[in-house]
């Protein structure tokens, strides 16, 4: 192999290989699938001229130029009851599941579900079958339950439970914030997640999740379990595609400049190694040997 290919940068050579993070989001129609899309990678999908309304090709690959790091796969047309376009899903995931190569394959699945907040069904139809359809996919391909419109909830809670408190005025702020949140934790389990493991008892990953900017740390909570569960070339561009969380970006980099050092010291030794079996003999009894190598190249370890 030419030098010229084996210290090619790493950055270049993941953004070859993979150019963009590839997502499928599925959910009925009034879910948040855009809000979250245009939240977490800084677009406006209503400029898209390929979610016209009745678009329903999931096959078709949605870009924009605002972010060309990334790539939409959307279900629309996925409503609450319908089977019917339900089979072209799991073909498609299956399809892309497997594809050979790694830009072409879906790195992740993003089920949006609406926090039903006056109560009512958590999930339908279409989600029970995708639900069922996890254990059938690869360990590479994480599918995140993605609970919406976290803030409207927190609202509704937090409206009813200051009515209720029969204490407030004698309450501090802090102690006010305490009961909430403890409460609302409480009730996000019993509304969503029981409700949840009744369809699937092994909970899927899961998040909630609001594209208000007083709640842009939910959306780094999804792109951070997403982050964590995709192959580590793609998480590199998902952390270059994010527009949310800026830490990520910064860990990315040091991880590319790391790996493009490790790569760089591993063809030097095999240079050096090269070159001291080339000297020894008789005549060279001062070369290096392989294990003055190895111990140089171990001292760099980190």
């Amino acid at each position: 192999m030419p030098d010229s290919d084996y210290l090619k940068p790493t950055i270049e050579g993941i953004f070859e290989d993979c150019p963009r993070f590839r997502v499928l989001v599925v959910g009925r129609s009034g879910v948040g699938k855009s809000s979250l899309i245009n939240a977490a990678f800084k677009v406006d999908l209503a400029n898209v001229s390929k979610l016209r309304p009745g678009f329903s090709n999931i096959e078709q690959e949605i870009t924009t130029p605002e972010n060309p790091l990334f790539v939409l796969h959307d279900s629309q047309g996925y409503e609450p009851g319908e089977t019917q376009n339900l089979g072209t899903l799991k073909a498609f995931i299956e399809s892309r599941s497997n594809m050979p190569r790694l830009a072409d394959r879906l790195h992740a699945i993003w089920l949006c579900i609406e926090i039903p907040i006056a109560g009512g069904r958590v999930t339908e139809t279409g989600d029970e079958a995708l639900l069922k359809l996890r254990s059938e996919l690869p360990p590479s391909l994480p599918f995140i339950v993605v609970f919406t419109k976290y803030d409207q909830f927190v609202s509704a809670k937090e409206y009813e439970l200051l009515n209720s408190l029969n204490n407030l005025d004698d309450m501090t702020d802090d102690e006010v914030e305490q009961t909430v949140q403890s409460r609302l934790g409480q009730d996000f389990a019993d509304l969503c997640l029981d409700k949840l493991r009744k369809v699937s008892p092994e909970l899927p990953l899961w998040v909630y999740v609001s594209a208000d900017a007083r709640y842009t740390e939910t959306l780094k909570g999804l792109l951070g379990l997403t982050h964590k569960h995709i192959v580590d070339s793609v998480s590199i561009i998902l952390a270059s595609a994010q527009r949310v969380d800026a830490t990520a970006k910064i860990d990315a980099s040091i991880a590319v400049g790391r790996k493009s050092m490790t790569i760089s010291m591993q063809a030097c030794k095999i240079s050096l190694t090269f070159s001291c079996r080339i000297l020894e003999g008789p005549c060279f009894q001062h070369a290096l040997s392989w294990k003055d190598v190895e111990g140089m190249f171990a001292s760099f370890a980190y």
